[in-house]
């Protein structure tokens, strides 16, 4: 129906179509929440479960690290209140250090007791594009930047999603 739902299209350069169905489409990012938009000078398109940014210089899209973008607009004390994710890191320590020691120190905020690691590790490594894939999930889900149980639920926050348990 004319009117309702945003486009997503390939058009002026930018194959955001193209883009959306080779990342899975709508099981994997859901449905348009938006039509393009520039933010921070990146052509943008919001859907349920990310942001892809078209980055002109490289030509590639981006996924937008959404909550590092919260925090940096002041917005984890909103986060903790009203949906129980916890306040990011500064992660000062990643600074000069290999990539691998980088990752290794991130994924270990998925560790914790059993059951929760467990549940948390499956939800961060088999919910992504390439369900396993270690790389995959750091795409899709940015890196773990923190961890803490919230009473109700233990949640880890990476910098594009959360997951609780």
């Amino acid at each position: 129906m004319a009117g309702y739902g945003f486009t997503l299209e390939n058009s002026g350069g930018v194959d955001f179509w193209d883009e959306f169905r080779c990342l899975g489409g709508v099981s994997a990012l859901g449905y348009s929440v938006s039509q393009r938009f520039t933010y921070k000078n990146y052509l943008s398109q919001a859907y349920q479960k990310a942001i892809l940014q078209w980055d002109a210089i490289n030509q590639q899209f981006n996924f937008l690290n959404i909550y590092d973008e919260l925090s940096a607009a002041g917005q984890d004390g909103w986060l903790v209140a009203f949906r129980q994710t916890p306040t990011g890191s500064s992660w000062e320590q990643d600074v000069g250090q290999p990539w691998s020691t980088v990752v290794d120190n991130h994924l270990a905020l998925l560790q914790g007791p059993a059951a929760a690691s467990q549940a948390l590790n499956r939800a961060y490594l088999n919910n992504s594009l390439a369900p396993g894939d270690v790389h995959s999930s750091i795409l899709m889900f940015g890196l773990p930047m923190a961890r803490e149980d919230m009473g109700d639920a233990i949640v880890v926050r990476a910098q594009r999603a959360e997951s609780q348990y």
